[in-house]
Formats: structure tokens, C-alpha cells, sequence
């Protein structure tokens, strides 16, 4: 099952016989003898089995990949309250818009701000324009006709810095999108999703059977599509300077049909 990472500062596990003193020395804890007691054979104890370690890889080898990872872990705080103007309003929300203030789900426009080294509307992932940039399946479309989309039927196995994105099952325009922070060796990956119970939030996947199927907020199931390959992109181009035109407005009427609900 999909693990919520809930916690910045993750606990260190230390064996039981051993204590953590204020400045970070493990010490074993004294014992106390009876001198005056007999001697007790006791079995021997257990030893404690140490968990697997898993190597870990938490960076790309493109830097456009380890800013958006960077910026996405810097906004992830499992403690705030991001919707705090209505149903998906918030300061932070509107900041992810660039200044837009609206009622629509915003997984989409949190990972295109975190791609966007300079928080200017207008430059967009994959050179997509500021409405359609807002529509996680407009989105995978964009990737696809690039030719960087990983599909998850094709084996592709995400890397950091990848977008990772389902589609609803009913409602072919709705979906939903994170990107991949950190890939392990066994399989497991973690990603941050913006508007994911109304929040930025950290989830760690076990495999990618684990994350096939996705229950959003509104208890519709979604679908993993894939991962679109975003190191894979920024090698052969550059930010795409796309401008808002009259007709390219934020908010469209087509536009209710693409936020992931």
C-alpha cells in the first residue's frame, strides 16, 4: 500500500541496549549487580535483525531534474494547511499559478512551478502554454507527442525527476500528476504531489503494482499512465518561453473538464 510520508525529519533506530546522549554519543546503558544475589543462568539474547539496506538514488544527472526535485521538497511540509481561501484556494496555491486566484485543482500547475527555475507565467513544461499546462492530461498528451513519456505497460522504470501520472477511469479529461523525488534499488520510489488530499504530499510506492491504482479525493479511481521523462526533455531543450496570448486565458470553458476532481 501507498505510504504518506508524514514526517521532515525521519527518527533514527538505535539498538535497544544503547542510548543517545544530548550530543549524538551512543553509550551502553550500566548495569546494576546484587552482590548479594545468586547467579541466574539466563539464554542468550536474541540479536536484533537489521532492516535491508536499499541503495537509494535522490539525485538526477540533469540539473533541471535536481532544482525541481529540490524546490518540490522545499514546498512539502507535512505540518501546513495549503488550502486556506476555499476549496483549492490558498496563498501558496495562487503562488503555484503565478498570481492566479480560482477554484480548480492544482497537481498540475504545482509541477510545472517546481520546473520553472524562474516562476515567470509563461515558461511552461514542454513548451505548453499556461492554460494548457494546468491539465494533467493535456499534459501526458504534450509528452507523448515529444517523444518522452515512459509508458508503465512497456516496462519503463521511473528516474528522478520524472513526472509520474494517472488518468481517471471514468472521465477520460481528469487525472492526476507528481513528480519522482528519490528510486531505489528494490523497486520502491517516492514522489511529491501537489492537491493530493488537498496538500503537497510525500508518498512512497513499494513497486510500481503499488501505484497502478490511485483513489482520488472525491473517491474516483485513477490509473497509472506512466512517467513522463523529463531528464530526457531538458537534454534537448530549453525552458520554452510560450506567451499567454488574449485567446490563451487561464481560465477557459473547457477548462472544468481537465482538473483532476
Amino acid at each position: 500500500m501507498p505510504k504518506t510520508i508524514t514526517s521532515k525529519y525521519p527518527q533514527t533506530m538505535f539498538p535497544r541496549n544503547l542510548v543517545c546522549q544530548p550530543d549524538g554519543i551512543k553509550v551502553a546503558r550500566p548495569v546494576i549487580f546484587d552482590l548479594n544475589k545468586p547467579v541466574e543462568s539466563k539464554p542468550e539474547p536474541q540479536q536484533e535483525k537489521l532492516g535491508k539496506f536499499v541503495r537509494s538514488t535522490k539525485h538526477s544527472t540533469n540539473a533541471a531534474c535536481n532544482r525541481a526535485v529540490q524546490l518540490a521538497e522545499k514546498e512539502w511540509n507535512p505540518d501546513k494547511i495549503y488550502e486556506t481561501g476555499g476549496e483549492n484556494r490558498g496563498a501558496d496555491i495562487t503562488r503555484y499559478r503565478y498570481g492566479v486566484d480560482a477554484d480548480f485543482a492544482w497537481c498540475s500547475t504545482f509541477f510545472n512551478y517546481v520546473y520553472n527555475p524562474n516562476h515567470i507565467k509563461g515558461q511552461n513544461i514542454l513548451g505548453m502554454s499556461d492554460r494548457d499546462v494546468m491539465s494533467t492530461q493535456k499534459v501526458l498528451r504534450r509528452a507523448k507527442d515529444v517523444g518522452c513519456f515512459g509508458d508503465v505497460k512497456s516496462g519503463y522504470t521511473p528516474k528522478v525527476g520524472d513526472a509520474i501520472v494517472w488518468k481517471n477511469d471514468k472521465d477520460a479529461g481528469k487525472g492526476h500528476i507528481g513528480i519522482v523525488t528519490e528510486v531505489r534499488d528494490d523497486g520502491s520510489f517516492v514522489t511529491i504531489q501537489g492537491n493530493n488530499n488537498d496538500k503537497v504530499e510525500k508518498i512512497e510506492y513499494s513497486s510500481i503494482e503499488d501505484a497502478m491504482t490511485r483513489i482520488s479525493s472525491s473517491g474516483s479511481s485513477q490509473t497509472l499512465q506512466g512517467f513522463i521523462q523529463m531528464s530526457k526533455y531538458n537534454e534537448s531543450h530549453d525552458l520554452a518561453e510560450v506567451r499567454t496570448s488574449e485567446n490563451d486565458s487561464l481560465i477557459s470553458e473547457d477548462a472544468t473538464n481537465c482538473w483532476m476532481t
